[in-house]
């Protein structure tokens, strides 16, 4: 938890505001204790819910967000507010933030963050955890941190969509408490018709997806297509797609509630580029390795790839760690800019060294260009001649790593360890460039651009090991004058590696941008491993709301026919299912609620009774623009949002809606803390 967290207060205070006016429901002494706990339970994820439910969607308000060190984040991402309300807030995350960083940067950072972790335990975590409330305070955090979980694990995914899986399941533990406490319907009825209703819903989202058209990959899913009707004799079924939607426009899509809305055009361009540029390098590489797979006999495991292959769609698992974020502040967005290599904050181990080279050969090192020093003592009795001879010995030996450098062709060095001041003067006299102490991480991130292999001894170094680069350049940016290393291009490989330089006026600016890359990203990477989309906006929840509740009608419609058959405990499970159909209208209702329709309730009732009557085809929604546009197409209330290309993808809304329900599910079954010393 941050320093002074007001959220958790108005939570807290709101569940005893909830318990206060409830507590004279529940007279029974046997199970009061856990449903005491259940209902805590539930009550902390509604609060959590209502709190997000008000930065859904477009005009979705933002969260000031102030850490105990006094920094300030104006953000709407659901994600980053999660990790606010964290206890470990400090670890979501840090990892990427210390990437890049020196190794001298981060263990400053982590040595500053110890100290002032341990000065807040010591100074408020006792006063928090030992009031008369540390009770409550714990099992609150303890559910916040299960929600957390369950957002990590679709936030590293597909990197969106966690609003959303919040308010979802606010709204089915409100549905939920609203069973248990006036319905009085058990835990297991519940549990068991949310998963079974979860399950009718997935089946429904697969039949109503629709596939998108990736010009760079569409030839090669037409060749996919003539090998399996050559090759198989089974009716294949077909898929509707749609023309109309581009991936520029999926894009923009998961950007247009961001605060950088007004560059989505051109960030979504960028991603793209880097996207497509990361896929033909994978497919380069996946050829490759069939192809050496052949020649080495492995017939059978190559028939089973690529059946597995055709089966799970066209498109392939984008590693998006190969595309490196790098932050610079004091400039404009409209500076941010692909660099197909690496960006590094570094500068060459020489002023004297040359800071622009073109077709460059790099040498990638990780043993010293210097004579190590004797680790034990020892006393030598030396002469003059003897001194000169072994500085002439010494020279000689300089001058044999400069030379056998320089007739490889040698452009660049990038050493792990240190290289003796001697050979770097010798290096700029021949022109030759050279960066020193590179670390672990780095130096195999410059090897992979560069295509060269690391050189483990002097002796092992050849031409063979050499990469390439086409250009080599030291810049100051910044206004500290602070001086990067761009290491670009190479005509010789085609490696995935690639920076995006990220660029803001400040630092908010740059890590709200660098959150929009990774948003954009992540969605542009799951889209192309699986193109199947669905209408956003809300429209999936209405259709799903629609068409589960006109089943469950008809099913209890055939079961009046035979009164006999009906017992207590299918109409609590259909009351069940129902709930959690009803769960889903908060998706619309929040978008509603943020767009400023003052008559938010008449308009979702006539969304919902469109949908009843058109369909599964009807994909009108709230317009999301309502108010905020001069456009005089975007007045109305009601519009068609596949027209105005909102769409979601297929995974994604499965992922939220699984995610949601068994998160749900977790929390009705807890009746009770066992707190550890």
């Amino acid at each position: 938890m941050s320093k002074g967290n007001k959220l958790l207060d108005f939570i807290e205070n709101d569940i005893n505001n909830y318990s206060s006016n409830h507590s004279n429901n529940n007279h029974d002494n046997n199970n009061n204790d856990s449903n005491n706990n259940r209902k805590w339970n539930l009550m902390n994820a509604i609060s959590i819910g209502k709190i997000l439910s008000s930065s859904l969607g477009v005009n979705g308000g933002d969260k000031m967000i102030i850490d105990q060190n006094g920094s300030i984040q104006v953000t709407n991402d659901g994600w980053t507010i999660m990790k606010s309300l964290s206890r470990q807030s400090n670890n979501y995350g840090q990892s990427n933030r210390d990437s890049l960083l020196s190794n001298d940067q981060q263990q400053d950072n982590n040595d500053n963050n110890n100290n002032q972790q341990d000065d807040y335990d010591d100074n408020e975590n006792n006063d928090r955890f030992n009031s008369k409330s540390s009770y409550n305070r714990l099992r609150m955090q303890s559910v916040i941190e299960m929600i957390i979980n369950c957002c990590s694990d679709h936030n590293s995914a597909f990197g969106d969509g966690t609003t959303t899986i919040v308010v979802l399941i606010g709204a089915m533990c409100q549905s939920v408490l609203q069973l248990m406490e006036e319905r009085s319907i058990h835990r297991s009825i519940i549990i068991k018709a949310f998963k079974d209703t979860l399950r009718k819903a997935l089946s429904l989202l697969d039949s109503w997806s629709v596939s998108l058209q990736i010009p760079f990959i569409q030839q090669e899913q037409e060749q996919q297509l003539e090998q399996e009707r050559s090759t198989t004799t089974t009716t294949t079924t077909t898929t509707t797609t749609t023309k109309n939607i581009t991936l520029q426009d999926i894009g923009e899509c998961c950007l247009n509630s961001k605060s950088i809305s007004y560059w989505k055009k051109e960030l979504t361009t960028l991603c793209i580029d880097a996207a497509h540029w990361l896929y033909k390098q994978e497919k380069e590489d996946n050829k490759i390795k069939q192809h050496e797979e052949e020649e080495d006999g492995n017939i059978f495991s190559n028939n089973n790839n690529s059946n597995n292959s055709s089966s799970r769609s066209y498109g392939l698992e984008l590693d998006l760690n190969l595309i490196r974020l790098l932050k610079i502040e004091n400039g404009s967005i409209e500076d941010t800019k692909l660099i197909r290599g690496i960006v590094m904050k570094r500068y060459l181990a020489s002023e004297s060294m040359p800071k622009t080279l073109t077709d460059v050969k790099v040498a990638v090192l990780s043993f010293p260009l210097e004579i190590p020093t004797p680790v034990n003592r020892y006393t030598l009795n030396l002469t003059a001649d003897d001194m000169t001879e072994m500085v002439e010995s010494i020279n000689r030996q300089h001058q044999a790593f400069v030379q056998k450098i320089k007739s490889i062709g040698v452009g660049l060095i990038v050493c792990q360890w240190g290289i003796d001041p001697a050979v770097l003067q010798l290096l700029s006299n021949e022109r030759i460039a050279a960066l020193t102490w590179v670390g672990g991480d780095e130096i195999e991130r410059i090897a992979m651009a560069t295509g060269a292999t690391i050189s483990w001894s002097f002796e092992s170094l050849s031409p063979e090991q050499l990469g390439h680069v086409q250009s080599v350049s030291e810049q100051v940016m910044d206004n500290d004058n602070t001086r990067y290393l761009f290491l670009e291009g190479g005509k010789h490989n085609r490696s995935p590696i690639q920076t995006m330089l990220i660029r803001g006026g400040s630092e908010q600016m740059c890590r709200e941008l660098e959150e929009c890359t990774k948003d954009c990203l992540n969605v542009l990477a799951n889209t192309i491993r699986n193109p199947k989309l669905l209408v956003g906006g809300g429209v999936t929840e209405l259709q799903l709301y629609s068409a589960l509740s006109m089943s469950i009608d008809n099913n209890n419609n055939n079961s009046n026919d035979c009164k006999d058959n009906i017992n207590n405990n299918d109409i609590e499970y259909e009351m069940s299912m129902k709930a959690w159909c009803s769960s889903l209208l908060s998706i619309p209702s929040s978008l509603i609620e943020n767009t400023g329709m003052l008559d938010g309730t008449d308009v979702l009732w006539k969304l919902i009774q469109a949908h009843e009557k058109q369909g599964v085809g009807c994909t009108l929604g709230a317009n999301l623009y309502y108010g905020t546009s001069l456009d005089s197409k975007q007045q109305d209330q009601i519009i068609d949002l596949s027209a105005s290309k909102v769409y979601e993808l297929l995974d994604q809304k499965k992922s939220i809606l699984t995610l949601a329900t068994e998160t749900i599910c977790l929390i009705t079954r807890i009746d009770s803390f066992i707190i550890t010393k």
